[in-house]
């Protein structure tokens, strides 16, 4: 057999199998998913510890909107040791970190604090509420409603 047209065959088959290649990788663009926003309403329970209290179930239900740029605002509603009440929330999201500004009035006491959570899933996030002083922590997971 003649070497050049071994050669001949070689380089062609290369660029058949390259070629093939190249085909394989066309068609449809993939689906490109974009990440979660947090836009919806969130409810969870949180266990936080309060001084003088021990450990507290507080219910949270967070009506949150997002914007383009990752800034969150809306309002949340708690319900803990029989009182009840409304507050705004600000904060930030770049997925899958969450950060909120949160605040509760209880026994006419305002308590600032701050959520640093992560989305697990579309419609789950999980972390910790801690008050600007410390003294209140715990975690809170909350898992969004499903849209009606």
């Amino acid at each position: 057999m003649n070497m050049t047209r071994s050669n001949g065959r070689l380089v062609r088959g290369t660029l058949l199998a390259f070629s093939l290649v190249l085909l394989a990788g066309c068609g449809d663009d993939p689906v490109v998913e974009e990440d979660p926003k947090l836009t919806g309403e969130w409810t969870g329970q949180a266990e936080l510890t309060i001084p003088g209290f021990g450990s507290v179930p507080v219910m949270v239900t967070l009506g949150l909107s997002e914007n383009d740029a990752g800034m969150v605002t809306g309002t949340m509603t708690w319900n803990a040791v029989g009182q009840t009440g409304t507050s705004p929330v600000t904060g930030t999201h770049k997925y899958p970190d969450v950060s909120l500004n949160l605040s509760v009035t209880l026994a006419g006491t305002e308590v600032k604090g701050k959520y640093e959570g992560k989305l697990t899933t579309d419609d789950r996030m999980e972390g910790t509420f801690s008050s600007e002083d410390g003294s209140i922590t715990g975690p809170l997971a909350l898992t969004r409603k499903a849209a009606t």
